[in-house]
């Protein structure tokens, strides 16, 4: 993120057991991207994002939306900011120990992505042969942690991108138009090869579903 966030605040926190906490990624004598280092020099940044953007590709794109860098397109992210890892077991299975989750900012000023996820500026879903009927999010798994808040300014919402940088947001607009036009192409081709292969649709298809009527 540094390396496109020409600013000094942290950007990143930690909230546990012990409280909120600014975080710390490198070990003790290595050095971050210093600030105002933008390797874009400005330009102007668009993130795609989706259903499936979990984890650190959310935590990405929000931060990104958050300090007003890149306009989002797409849908909203999976909704996952927990922290996790994983420990090996004697007898050669593990247990995955959820410890706290990542919020977007520092320890006085933050936005939660755990349960809450990263809304798109630009809405757009991909053009697919096939969707499930029910969609799952981080916090539908067994065990998930439910995010202690959603910002630390209470129930305030930011202004619409259109609001706060018009030529940004024309610029995703156009983003769009092309990435509406390559998903257009990918999809005929895949369905060219599905049939062609006689791949079945899944049987909760509604093609196949409208077809049967």
């Amino acid at each position: 993120m540094r390396v496109l966030l020409a600013r000094d605040e942290v950007l990143l926190s930690i909230r546990d057991n012990n409280g909120i906490t600014a975080y710390r990624p490198v070990p003790s004598g290595e050095t971050l991207p210093s600030a105002g280092s933008d390797i874009t020099n400005g330009l102007p940044v668009a993130v795609l994002i989706n259903d499936r953007s979990a984890s650190a590709s959310e935590i990405f794109a929000g931060a990104l939306k958050e300090f007003d860098r890149a306009v989002l397109i797409g849908t909203g992210t999976w909704r996952k900011g927990s922290i996790q890892t994983i420990q090996s077991l004697g007898d050669g299975s593990a247990s995955k120990l959820t410890e706290g989750e990542y919020l977007i900012g520092s320890p006085t000023k933050w936005v939660a992505v755990q349960c809450v996820g990263v809304e798109p500026d630009i809405a757009y879903e991909a053009e697919v042969a096939w969707k499930p009927k029910k969609e799952s999010h981080e916090c539908d798994s067994l065990g998930a942690i439910v995010s202690g808040g959603v910002r630390s300014d209470g129930g305030t919402v930011k202004k619409p991108l259109i609001e706060r940088d018009p030529a940004l947001y024309r610029m995703g607009e156009r983003m769009l138009e092309a990435v509406k036009a390559f998903d257009h192409v990918t999809f005929v081709k895949n369905e060219k090869v599905r049939k062609q292969l006689k791949v079945p649709l899944p049987k909760d298809d509604p093609e196949e579903e409208s077809n049967k009527k």
